[in-house]
């Protein structure tokens, strides 16, 4: 019943969330996540992960899915089974070592950074105003603090300054680098939509048999791209003949 009321309220929800400004944060957030793509787990001195990131694959599966579901309580379980495969995630990798919080926190930030996940910061405020108080008892509420505050961590980073910052162990130098190579990447990456986009919206040209084309020029019409609309939209597009062209093609 609450998946289905807050199904049916979605979009009143978002609406009061864009009044609110939290949409905007989200958007801010999300391109941070985007040039942070080349952190790892050696930048969060989380040393049983190096070179083992593929073991977070299912703590990001997770984090991804937060936003698909409705209610508070669907979103919290999602948030929920993130905790656990991260954990499971730092077993798998130490087995001899139990995951303490200095390790949990940093493994839940470094998920956050793979998984880029959707409007998070949105999530995370529709659980906080929804959120019943029995809902944020317990490991669910303990889960989602962690994720709060690897959030609340990743939006304190400033991507604009020389030095990273914060606790994250990597020099300023690399930091500078590694910021401008990504948004070289970023950039390249928008420019090939924008690119994709203008192919897209080209106009198609029709393809017309080359007796159609000679029959027009000896009627004295004009061949042009209308001229080849017109007569597609009228149906009169033959294909009795193999060799097929374009009207540019033909003049």
């Amino acid at each position: 019943l609450e998946a289905f009321v807050f199904g049916q309220c979605r979009e009143h929800i978002d609406q009061l969330f864009v009044t609110k400004d939290i949409t905007s944060d989200d958007e801010a957030f999300q391109k941070k996540l985007e040039l942070l793509k080349f952190l790892n787990a050696s930048h969060f001195d989380i040393a049983c992960l190096v070179d083992k990131s593929d073991l977070l694959h299912d703590a990001v599966a997770a984090l991804q899915s937060v936003h698909t579901y409705h209610s508070v309580f669907d979103k919290l379980q999602r948030i929920l089974n993130m905790f656990h495969s991260v954990n499971a995630a730092l077993k798998e990798a130490s087995p001899d070592t139990l995951p303490s919080a200095d390790d949990v926190l940093p493994t839940i930030i470094l998920t956050v950074v793979q998984a880029q996940p959707q409007k998070l910061v949105g999530d995370l405020h529709f659980i906080e105003t929804f959120g019943k108080a029995e809902y944020l008892r317990g490991e669910a509420g303990y889960a989602y603090t962690n994720l709060y505050s690897a959030v609340q961590f990743l939006q304190d980073l400033n991507v604009e300054n020389e030095e990273p910052g914060g606790s994250l162990s990597i020099s300023p130098g690399v930091w500078r680098e590694a910021l401008a190579k990504q948004r070289t990447v970023i950039e390249e990456q928008h420019q090939l939509k924008k690119e994709a986009v203008v192919v897209e919206d080209e106009p198609i040209v029709p393809i017309l048999c080359a007796s159609q084309i000679r029959q027009a020029r000896l009627n004295g019409e004009t061949i042009d791209l209308e001229w080849a609309r017109r007569k597609v939209k009228q149906g009169k597009v033959e294909d009795a003949e193999p060799q097929l062209l374009s009207p540019k093609e033909a003049v």
